[in-house]
C-alpha cells in the first residue's frame, strides 16, 4: 500500500486499522514527509488568483471529482475565501489532459459540424463542438473557432476540417491542438506558447504545418498545400519529412507533395487611409495594382480578430470587390495574390456601408435642362421600401452648402416655396425607411434656371415688323429663315428691344423665333417657331430711280 498516494484524513484512517498506536501529532509529521517525498517532482504549484476558488480551479484544470481532494490536500478550510496570492499543490496525475469542446465564436452563412456518427447539425455563436467532429462550410460561409488555450482559428468558405484534439493543461505540458484540413482555408492566431513541449499542428494531405505562438493562413487542395507566415514563424513539413522553417513575412507551397523554397509575401496594397463609405452595392473600388499580383482578394468581416467573413470576392483587377452585404459597420481586408497562389500582406481598414434604402430614380426636372418657371417643380419615382424622403439642392455638385434641405416628405414631389434666381443647380435625393434610416443619397442631377422664353405677340406687315413680350433686364436673339428648321437664318440679331423691323425682306414666307439673353448670361429656350407672310416686301427698281440723274452728270 503506497502511503503517499492518500490524503491525509484516509492515511490516518488505514493507519489505525493496520493496528499502529502513533499519536495524532506524530501521524501528521510524518504523512507530510511522506507527501513531500511522493510529491516531489510529481506536483506542479497554482498561484490563486482573485475571484478564483476550488470549484473554478477543479473545473479548469483538473480530472471530474478531484475537487474534494484539491480542498483536502491543500488543508483548505474555507473554500469560499482563498487569499489571491496563496499557493496551492497539485499532483500532475490529477490535471486533465483531455480534450475539450471547441466554442463558436462567430457565423457567417452555411456552416455545420459533422459528429463522429455522422449526425450534421447548423453551427450558430455560442455552440461547443467535440473533438473529432467536422466542420463544413459552404461558399460564402465561414466560421470562427477559439481553442481551449484562446487561439482562434477563422475556418473559410468550402472548407473540410476535422478538429482532432483540443487540449490544454497550462499548468505542465501546455496545449495539444491537432487539426486536419483535407480541403479549404483556415487563418489561425495561435496563442504565444509558454512550455517548449506544446503543439499547434495543421495537416494536410500533401504535409504538415507546425506552430508556435504566430498568425499565419494555411490553404489546402487535393495535392497542394499553401502557407503565409504574418507573425512568428511556422514549421512545414512535406511528405518526404523534409521540414521548412517559414519566417513572418513569407510563403512557402507545397506543390504534388514536394516543398517550393519560401519566398516574400507581396506588399499590402495601397487603399488610402480612415473609413471606407460605401452606399452602393455590389461595387468595385479601384485600387493601386501591386508589383507581382496576379489577382486580388477583399474580405468583409464584423470588426474584431479573426471574425467571420460576410463578403469574400477575388478578382484580377486592381479592384476591391464587396458583394451585396447588409448595412453596418465592417472590417475590410484586401491582399494581393502572386503567380504562386501565395496571398500577400493584408490591409484592413473599417468600412461603412450605408446602401439601404436606395435612392429613388430622379424623374423631373432632367439632367441639364432648361427651366424657365422661377418655381421648378421636382419629380421622383416612389420607392416602396421608404417611407419619407429627404431632398436637397445646391448650386455645386458637392452640396457645399446646402440650399434647400427638406427631410421629411412624404409625397414623391416637392415644390420650393420662394422663387430660384437664375443659374445652375444640383438636386438629389435620399429614402427614408423606419428599419434602415436615411439611405445613400442619389447621383447629383443638374438643371438650369433659365431666363422666361419670351413669347411672341404680334407681326405687322404694314410696318414689316414682328414684337414679342417684353422681359425685365432682358435682351433678345431673334432668327428669321425661309425655312421651318431654321437652317441658315436670313436674319440673325440681338436687340435691347422687342421689336424686329423686317423692310429688307422680299415677298414670301417666313419663320421666326426668339430668344432670352438674362442678366445672369444664360440664355433661355427658343420660343416656339411662328410663321408670317411678307406682302409688298424690298423693291428692287427703286434703286434704278437715281439713274437719270447720275447719267446727267
Amino acid at each position: 500500500m503506497n502511503l503517499a498516494t492518500y490524503p491525509v484524513i484516509s492515511r490516518t484512517a488505514a493507519i489505525r486499522r493496520m493496528g499502529f498506536r502513533i499519536s495524532f501529532d506524530a501521524l501528521l509529521v510524518v504523512a507530510c514527509l511522506l507527501t513531500q517525498t511522493a510529491a516531489h517532482g510529481q506536483e506542479v504549484s497554482y498561484t490563486v488568483q482573485p475571484g478564483d476558488n476550488p470549484w473554478r480551479i477543479a473545473l479548469q484544470h483538473l480530472k471530474p471529482g478531484m475537487l474534494n481532494a484539491l480542498v483536502e490536500h491543500n488543508g483548505i478550510t474555507n473554500p469560499l475565501r482563498i487569499a489571491p496570492g496563496t499557493t496551492l499543490r497539485i499532483p500532475k496525475d490529477w490535471l486533465f489532459r483531455g480534450s475539450r469542446p471547441v466554442s463558436v465564436i462567430d457565423v457567417s452563412g452555411q456552416a455545420v459540424s459533422v459528429s463522429g456518427r455522422g449526425t450534421e447539425k447548423e453551427l450558430q455563436a455560442g455552440d461547443r463542438i467535440p473533438a473529432q467532429s467536422r466542420i463544413r462550410t459552404r461558399e460564402q460561409g465561414s466560421v470562427t473557432l477559439q481553442f481551449s488555450d484562446g487561439s482562434r482559428v477563422l475556418v473559410g468558405e468550402k472548407s473540410d476540417v476535422r478538429l482532432q484534439k483540443n487540449s490544454f493543461v497550462p499548468l505542465a505540458e501546455g496545449r495539444d491542438i491537432r487539426l486536419n484540413v483535407p480541403t479549404g482555408k483556415v487563418e489561425n492566431e495561435a496563442r504565444n506558447q509558454e512550455k517548449p513541449n506544446g503543439r499547434f499542428e495543421i495537416r494536410t494531405p500533401s504535409g504538415v504545418a507546425a506552430v508556435r505562438g504566430t498568425r499565419f493562413r494555411l490553404t489546402s487542395a487535393a495535392r497542394d498545400t499553401r502557407t503565409e507566415v504574418l507573425e512568428g514563424k511556422v514549421a512545414v513539413s512535406d511528405k518526404r519529412g523534409t521540414t521548412i522553417p517559414v519566417p513572418a513575412g513569407y510563403g512557402m507551397a507545397l506543390q504534388n507533395g514536394r516543398s517550393v523554397a519560401s519566398q516574400p509575401l507581396l506588399k499590402a496594397p495601397s487603399v488610402g487611409p480612415g473609413t471606407m463609405t460605401v452606399e452602393q452595392l455590389p461595387i468595385d473600388l479601384p485600387m493601386q495594382p501591386v508589383a507581382g499580383a496576379v489577382a486580388y482578394r477583399t474580405l468583409v468581416s464584423s470588426p474584431g480578430t479573426l471574425t467571420a467573413i460576410l463578403s469574400d470576392q477575388k478578382t484580377t483587377a486592381a479592384a476591391m470587390r464587396i458583394r451585396d452585404v447588409p448595412d453596418g459597420d465592417y472590417q475590410l481586408r484586401v491582399r494581393a495574390i502572386d503567380q504562386n497562389g501565395l496571398e500577400g500582406e493584408e490591409t484592413q481598414r473599417p468600412l461603412s456601408i450605408n446602401a439601404r434604402p436606395g435612392a429613388p430614380f430622379l424623374i423631373s426636372p432632367t439632367a441639364d435642362a432648361g427651366i424657365s418657371t422661377p418655381r421648378p417643380g421636382f419629380s421622383w419615382a416612389r420607392n416602396t421600401a421608404a417611407s419619407s424622403y429627404h431632398f436637397q439642392l445646391a448650386t455645386n455638385p458637392g452640396f457645399q452648402p446646402v440650399l434647400i434641405d427638406a427631410p421629411n416628405l412624404t409625397e414623391p414631389s416637392f415644390q420650393p416655396d420662394a422663387e430660384l434666381p437664375e443659374g445652375g443647380y444640383f438636386w438629389r435625393l435620399a429614402a427614408v425607411s423606419s428599419s434602415e434610416g436615411r439611405g445613400p443619397f442619389s447621383p447629383a442631377e443638374s438643371f438650369r434656371r433659365t431666363p422666361a422664353t419670351p413669347g411672341m405677340v404680334s407681326f405687322n406687315n404694314e410696318q414689316q415688323a414682328v414684337r414679342w413680350q417684353k422681359l425685365a433686364d432682358a435682351r433678345y436673339q431673334v432668327q428669321v429663315a425661309d425655312n421651318p428648321g431654321m437652317e441658315k437664318p436670313v436674319i440673325d440679331r440681338m436687340l435691347e428691344d422687342n421689336q424686329l423691323v423686317l423692310q429688307e425682306l422680299s415677298a414670301g414666307t417666313y419663320f421666326v423665333r426668339v430668344q432670352t439673353l438674362g442678366a445672369s448670361g444664360l440664355r433661355s429656350q427658343w420660343s416656339d417657331t411662328q410663321s408670317f407672310h411678307v406682302t409688298s416686301g424690298f423693291k428692287w427698281e427703286y434703286l434704278l430711280l437715281p439713274l437719270p440723274l447720275l447719267l446727267l452728270l
